[in-house]
């Protein structure tokens, strides 16, 4: 099962980690083609659909898993339900953006937005289903298939914002166009769904309540969610001008490769925690989680921690400097990325209390929006960052207690305090060094060199000090001959 989970671990890290260069490599093309206000314009139509569309998910995607893994009804029949729901919610998320549209436009001070926003409403008519679908892939061990499901139409959604660009230069032609790619998404990945799945089978309203009866506080505490990690944009844009909310879009972004590691683990292990929770081995899922804890700790950490020191001269090359300002926001707001190295909420949910956790996100999100409504007023767009950052430690360490108050565990059972720490500052050596004593270069494959030193140097200390173990990039490096040479001369142990 190890080798298995592993191997479904790598492909879909492997794929999101496709989809980071994907959205690495559209950022830079959309702030250079596209004038601050009019990417500030796009951000703002972005924020509003996902955020009312957070809710109309109703959790399902995640839900999904516990009714697959405890079989009370045939797969066919859960997933029609789901699927017939998820329809229901996508036409009522669709006339909730467009009835709100005029009002979100006025409070924005933004006149195009609710043309806009009328338009593209109607994405969330695809846009919620497709949760499902991909959800079913997952659990059925299709990763290949998910991962296809994501990654061509991610490719075509490039190609799409290339012409709406730089044939019509339109947010129109953009919104449309983003319209369009919502229905091909949807289309292809359900024409990829299992046959188990779509043999005929009957909408059951019984299944259908008791989903909802789990799904809809999961489904506040993912709006609560939602609206905790885009409060800080509601925020600024409430309180500052389109141009302000362009810079803070723009670097309030989590770094793209780390989020699909965690996302990648969290989605594989969800339906086996599912399992083992009905099996109530909760000893098990508490050896399992600190192993996938410090597992991630140690992949990500090397990179999150160079980016986050060579910060101004990154940021700078991939945005070119007329986005200077959205530097030290990038800086601040990645430093809570150094926390969520876990999903902290899945434990709760599998355990069917998710009450609790629409509580803990609601909380927090008040908090969020105070300590936003002080902060910007007294040091600006920088202090919706660190509003973010304390209020999501906040979030963290209460989802921890309450993990651990479930599973019967203590936290440093769970959360390797002190190993994490010491993955920490073996990751900081090298970029810590490397850039006390070169000179900084604003040249982006300077500092992809300098990134590639670092990370081997980091990788390598952490595989010395057995704080990273060979075995889990093995799978990686017997794909590439000389690199897996390389692997069993330096550490011949792991042969």
């Amino acid at each position: 099962m190890k080798t298995t989970r592993t191997n479904k671990v790598l492909l879909l890290t492997t794929a999101n980690i496709g989809m980071g260069i994907i959205h690495v490599l559209t950022v830079p093309f959309l702030v250079r083609y596209m004038s601050v206000v009019d990417y500030g314009i796009y951000g703002q139509g972005l924020l509003i659909t996902t955020s009312v569309a957070s809710f109309f998910y109703l959790g399902l995607s995640s839900v999904i898993y516990i009714f697959y893994s405890r079989n009370e009804t045939l797969g066919a029949s859960i997933f029609k339900t789901s699927i017939s729901i998820c329809f229901i919610s996508g036409m009522l998320a669709t006339l909730t953006v467009f009835l709100v549209s005029d009002l979100v436009s006025v409070h924005f001070d933004n006149p195009q937005l609710s043309y806009l926003l009328k338009i593209y409403c109607a994405c969330l008519l695809f846009d919620i289903p497709f949760s499902v679908v991909y959800a079913t892939l997952i659990n059925y061990g299709l990763i290949k298939r998910a991962v296809i499901s994501n990654f061509l139409p991610a490719v075509l959604r490039i190609v799409l914002l290339f012409v709406a660009i730089h044939v019509f230069y339109s947010l129109t032609t953009i919104f449309v166009l983003l319209l369009a790619w919502s229905v091909v998404h949807f289309v292809f990945a359900f024409l990829l769904l299992p046959k188990e799945v779509l043999q005929p089978s009957r909408f059951d309203p019984d299944l259908a309540r008791r989903m909802l009866k789990i799904g809809i506080p999961y489904a506040i505490s993912g709006l609560f969610s939602y609206l905790f990690l885009t409060s800080d944009e509601v925020m600024v844009s409430l309180m500052s001008s389109v141009r302000n909310y362009a810079y803070y879009h723009a670097g309030a972004i989590f770094i793209p490769f780390v989020a699909n590691v965690y996302a990648s683990i969290a989605t594989v292990l969800l339906p086996e925690l599912s399992s083992l929770y009905a099996e109530s081995k909760l000893r098990t899922i508490v050896d399992l989680k600190r192993r996938a804890i410090l597992t991630t700790a140690a992949l990500v950490y090397p990179g999150v921690i160079f980016i986050l020191i060579f910060s101004t001269p990154i940021i700078t090359a991939y945005l070119t400097s007329k986005y200077e300002q959205s530097v030290p926001v990038f800086f601040v707001y990645n430093l809570l990325i150094l926390l969520k190295i876990n999903e902290f909420s899945d434990i709760l949910l599998v355990a069917s209390r998710t009450k609790r956790i629409s509580l803990v996100v609601f909380s927090c999100l008040l908090l969020n929006i105070i300590l936003n409504y002080f902060l910007i007023k007294e040091i600006g767009i920088v202090g919706s960052a660190i509003a973010t950052v304390i209020s999501g430690t906040v979030q963290i360490a209460v989802l921890l207690y309450l993990s651990c108050k479930t599973l019967e565990c203590r936290i440093l059972e769970y959360f390797d305090v002190k190993r994490i720490t010491l993955i920490a500052l073996a990751s900081a050596i090298a970029p810590a060094s490397l850039y006390s004593i070169l000179p900084i270069s604003g040249n982006i494959f300077v500092l992809f060199l300098q990134g590639v030193v670092c990370l081997c140097i980091s990788y390598y200390i952490l595989i010395k000090t057995r704080l990273l173990d060979i075995e889990v990039i093995r799978p990686i490096t017997r794909q590439i001959p000389y690199l897996n040479g390389l692997t069993n001369r330096l550490f011949p142990s792991a042969k």
